[in-house]
């Protein structure tokens, strides 16, 4: 799901969860965040926190920006995963909540 984002915008934890993996995946800056049986993802994403940092609700641990083939770089592509790595519907668990999409 690609989320509107200016680069430096600050990203928040969805959830409670450790930081999984943050660095570069074929050649895009990728943060991972690890909740229980699920694993959220983001790009363009950066931190400065260090892999196995525990984060809660709300808390900002990163900023949209780097490396993507998203949106011209004003966009947050967020992504989730179960515990086999198969790719689920972020916006499938958010609940009730408004979304907006960036035009193509």
């Amino acid at each position: 799901m690609d989320l509107a984002a200016e680069q430096g915008s600050s990203i928040r934890a969805p959830a409670d969860g450790v930081i999984d993996f943050a660095g570069s995946v074929a050649g895009k800056d990728v943060v991972s965040i690890r909740h229980g049986d699920l694993v959220s993802t983001y790009e363009p994403a950066q931190s400065s926190l260090p892999v196995g940092t525990r984060l809660q609700t709300g808390t900002v641990w990163g900023r949209v920006q780097g490396a993507s083939d998203h949106c011209a770089q004003e966009c947050l592509h967020w992504g989730l995963k179960d515990g086999q790595g198969r790719y689920l519907d972020p916006g499938a668990r958010v609940g009730r909540h408004r979304i907006r999409l960036k035009p193509l």
